[in-house]
């Protein structure tokens, strides 16, 4: 690689995610998800891996059953997020999608065959604590919620 096309690359070894709202989702979190009526306590760990490239979300329900693994990340270049999400389904239900930033929120959309599926990280800043809304969308585009999930700092 010369030093021309170094200088030019918006991505990579040395470019690490740097983004003041999604840092914000570093640290241990209690969160609290209500899915279709039913509540469970989780406990969340947010850690930045592969050299400040992903933040890690390590979710675990607190009573067992739940669990899983999200990375985020930031494409320079394409000037989006991205996310990959795994949990104890398994392969078949493993997503990536890609967010968009809308003032204090990212909002992820996973596309799909039957339709697409919303997951948006909401912060905010007075209170230091997120909120997240997960939504279902049919192929015409119209979405039904599934879950949302309220995020405090854990002490």
């Amino acid at each position: 690689m010369t030093l021309v096309a170094a200088a030019e690359r918006q991505d990579g070894p040395g470019i690490p995610f740097q983004d003041a709202l999604a840092g914000k989702l570093e640290g241990r979190w209690n969160v609290v998800r209500n899915i279709r009526g039913k509540e469970m306590a989780s406990t969340t760990e947010v850690a930045w891996v592969l050299q400040h490239q992903f933040l890690r979300m390590h979710m675990a329900s607190v009573e067992p059953g739940y669990e899983a693994d999200a990375y985020v990340g930031l494409s320079h270049a394409g000037k989006h997020y991205v996310i990959h999400w795994m949990d104890v389904w398994g392969g078949h239900f493993a997503m990536s999608g890609k967010g968009t930033r809308h003032g204090d929120a990212i909002e992820f959309r996973f596309p799909g065959e039957d339709g697409d599926f919303y997951n948006t990280f909401s912060y905010d800043r007075a209170a230091d604590r997120w909120s997240m809304k997960l939504e279902n969308a049919d192929k015409a585009g119209k979405r039904t919620p599934f879950a949302t999930e309220r995020w405090e700092r854990a002490k």
